[in-house]
Formats: C-alpha cells, sequence, structure tokens
C-alpha cells in the first residue's frame, strides 16, 4: 500500500507555501487539483530571503559574510548551514571566502571530481601506480590524445596477446626492451614510454608528497580530490593503492555527513535526502536554475523544464527555518562560458523563471548591498 506524506513538518512554513506554489507548475490541470502539503501549525513562519547581487564576485563575497554574520552572532553552527549551487566554480570560490572568515567548509561535488581531462590522466597515473597491470586504466592512457585513441595499433595488439598470452602492459616491455618485433606499435609504444617516465618519478612517493605530485595545490581542475583527501587520514606512511581506494569510494559512493561540525557546499542533486537549519541556493538565474537545452522544443522542453522544477523544490525545502536565494545582475561573458551560462554580450543574467513561481509567501527580491547594510535583515 503507497501511503503519501499530507503534512510536512520539517520547514517552517513560509518555506513550505513557496515550495508548494513551486511544484504546483508541474501539476497544471491535475484532477483532482493539486493540493500540495499542509503547513504544520507547531512551526514557525519561518524566514525566506531572495537576494540579487550586482555581479558574481559581489554574490560570492556577499554570501560569505552572510554565513560568517549567521556563525558569529550565535544563531548558528557551520554545521547548520548547507549551500546549494548549479555550478562547483561558485561553490569553490565561496567555500575559500568562507574559509578566509576562519570557517571551516567543505565542498562535494563528487559527481564532477573526475570531470577535466586534467583529472581523469591523475587519477589514471595514480590506478596504474597502485595497479600496473590495470588493462582499463592502461588503455585510456595509451588511446588518450589520440582521436581514434589508436584503435587499429590496440586491436593488433589485442590480437598479439590473444596469441601469445602475454597482458597488454607485458607486451609493451618487450617491445620497448627489444625483446620482440615493436614495428607496427609506434605511436603505443611512445605512450607506453611517456607512461614509464610519469610513473618514475612517483614511485617514490607517499602520503601527502603522492597528494600534490598527482594532485598539485592551487589548481582548479585538482581541487575537488584534494578537498576530498583533506578529509581523510592520509600519512606518511599512505600508499598509492590507499589513495586509490579514498578517491574511488568518494567517487563511486559518496558519503556526505548528516550532522557535520562545518558548512557543507554541494550541488542541488548531492542535497538530497539532507536537511539543515539554513539552506542557501546560489546562482538562481536562467540558465543554471533552470538549465534547459535551448534547442529543445515541445514536449521534451517541457520534460526537462519540470524535472528541474523537482530538483530546485529539493533544493529549496532543505532549510528547516531559514531559506536564502541567491543570484547575479551579471556575470562576465569569458566567465560565464566556462560555466555552461548564457548571458548578455554585456553579462547581464536573467532571473530564473522559477523565482515567479515561489507564490505570496516569498518576499520581493532585494539588492545584495542593502541586504548587507540592513544587516542581512
Amino acid at each position: 500500500m503507497n501511503l503519501g506524506l499530507t503534512q510536512c513538518r520539517r520547514c517552517d512554513q513560509a518555506i513550505v507555501g513557496a515550495a508548494n506554489t513551486l511544484i504546483s507548475f508541474n501539476h497544471v490541470g491535475s484532477n483532482p487539483p493539486f493540493a500540495g502539503m499542509a503547513l504544520d501549525p507547531n512551526r514557525a513562519q519561518g524566514t525566506i530571503n531572495i537576494v540579487q547581487w550586482a555581479s558574481l564576485d559581489d554574490e560570492i563575497r556577499g554570501l560569505s559574510d552572510y554565513i560568517r554574520h549567521l556563525v558569529t552572532s550565535g544563531a548558528y553552527a557551520p554545521g547548520d548551514i548547507l549551500l546549494m549551487t548549479p555550478r562547483r566554480r561558485i561553490g569553490y570560490a565561496i567555500r575559500n571566502a568562507i574559509k578566509h572568515h576562519g570557517i571551516d567548509a567543505h565542498s562535494f561535488f563528487h559527481e564532477e571530481a573526475l570531470e577535466t581531462a586534467e583529472s581523469q590522466l591523475a587519477f589514471t597515473l595514480l590506478t596504474l601506480l597502485a595497479h600496473p597491470d590495470d588493462r582499463v586504466a592502461l588503455r585510456y592512457w595509451l588511446g588518450f590524445g589520440s582521436p581514434t585513441w589508436l584503435h587499429n595499433q590496440y586491436a593488433l595488439l589485442r590480437n598479439y596477446c590473444n596469441t601469445t598470452g602475454d597482458s597488454p602492459l607485458e607486451a609493451l616491455e618487450k617491445m620497448d626492451t627489444g625483446q620482440v618485433s615493436s614495428a607496427g606499435y609506434a605511436n603505443l609504444l611512445g605512450r607506453y614510454r611517456a607512461l614509464r617516465t610519469a610513473l618514475n618519478p612517483l614511485s617514490n612517493f607517499t602520503g601527502q608528497e603522492l597528494v600534490d605530485a598527482l594532485f598539485p595545490p592551487g589548481v582548479e581542475w585538482a581541487d575537488q580530490i584534494r578537498d576530498i583527501l583533506a578529509g581523510s587520514e592520509v600519512d606518511a606512511l599512505t600508499e598509492a593503492s590507499d589513495l586509490l581506494t579514498l578517491v574511488r569510494d568518494y567517487v563511486t559512493q559518496p558519503e556526505i555527513p548528516i550532522r557535520p561540525n562545518f558548512v557543507r557546499i554541494m550541488s542541488l542533486h548531492a542535497a538530497k535526502g539532507l536537511t539543515s537549519e539554513v539552506a542557501i541556493v546560489a546562482g538562481v538565474v536562467n540558465s543554471m536554475i533552470p538549465n534547459v537545452n535551448p534547442d529543445a522544443v515541445g514536449a521534451e522542453r517541457e520534460r526537462v523544464l519540470r524535472e528541474q522544477r523537482r530538483l530546485f523544490y529539493v533544493a529549496i525545502t532543505r532549510g528547516r527555518k531559514v531559506l536564502t536565494i541567491s543570484s547575479a545582475a551579471t556575470i562576465p561573458k569569458a566567465q560565464a562560458l566556462r560555466m555552461g551560462a548564457t548571458v548578455a554580450n554585456n553579462g547581464r543574467t536573467l532571473p530564473s523563471r522559477f523565482l515567479d513561481e515561489l507564490g505570496a509567501t516569498a518576499p520581493a527580491a532585494k539588492s545584495g548591498a542593502a541586504w548587507v547594510l540592513g544587516g542581512f535583515q
């Protein structure tokens, strides 16, 4: 038997009211009419802030100052605060600004940790350092950089291995040392030699030295992996196989603390199932929230829009007492392009269409500068 929940006891009333109105747009014309979740009469009215900053830099700085205010006022502990954003670049910048205030914060963009080519190559090296005969990692390394992934040469190598019983690594080692002919394998052998050159210095490292060699500090693509390992017990005795397990487990089976002692920063997707006293959603502009392919039309466009609305609904109902929705009026065009956001030539953004769907319980948007001057009231 399927029993539906009819009353929300997690969130204060204003948040439930705004969420009900938002998600009702996914049920237009439903029969019976969509009723939404009933308000809990035992909960307070709650607080909703809708804030627009002049620029993305102002949004990053302003939200970090807001979080400092919440913590230093004694109203909330860092672990009471959950910040969600559709772009990890925004999340990383806010995380760094929060840490600059001396407040601990961790980001959890696990689904993007191995998104870049640099991080994938570093992870491949870590895998081959721990398990030299890992065929998947070796195949990735050998093919990387070629538009065909050296398909023909690798097919020849596989045929050779099927005949001799050698592994691909053993076969390449024999070719490199002249034990067997390398004719027809020039590109594969070149990539194998590049692998040996990359692995040789790494074999002398363990612990933090190995982390720094593979995932250098101060490099954006390495930030997420370093964040993963910063929360782990990495010491001088930690070997490549240990690091590989830590990274692989995090990426495939992330564990986001339910009751942490730090500010949590993550994507809207990752926040499902979590609860906090304060929920902050940053980057709420069209093309990021919602993120709909401009080429999508008709039923497909409506389907994606409904999914995006459900995702935003989940995000705004993570906070029990305070919901803050934040956006930037301008994002530099080059910066927007890197984040996959659409802006005008002068960098102007469009407010998210979902802001108009929050109903009467949500207040009008206020400027970030005025909000700061008013003590975040």
